[in-house]
């Protein structure tokens, strides 16, 4: 049996084998990624052992957007962006209207 305790330590049929190590990053601009999620420091010296982080065994991260919100909002904005680009393009065809009946006289 695999378990994960909250603290990172992993056991394997009851007998400890490894521990994840929970850390922070002093500066974030430090990271360098390296692709998937995975990220490396180079400077052992900007690592930090986690204060407050805890894993969770067998459970699922949500994700922080909800996804129907985001669509409605996203078609909202759309709407939005053409009801403007045909206000501009009425406003470019009165202007072009008045400048070639200001050009006769």
């Amino acid at each position: 049996t695999l378990v994960i305790s909250k603290d990172g330590t992993i056991y394997i049929n009851d007998q400890v084998h490894e521990k994840i190590a929970l850390v922070d990053v002093k500066n974030p601009a430090m990271l360098k990624r390296m692709g998937d999620s995975y990220f490396v420091v180079e400077n052992s010296n900007a690592i930090k052992e986690a204060e407050s982080a805890e894993l969770m065994h067998g459970y699922y991260e949500n994700g922080n957007v909800n996804v129907l919100m985001e669509t409605v909002d996203m078609m909202r904005n759309m709407q939005l962006f053409e009801s403007q680009q045909k206000a501009l393009a009425t406003t470019d065809e009165t202007l072009t209207s008045a400048i070639n009946s200001l050009g006769r006289f």
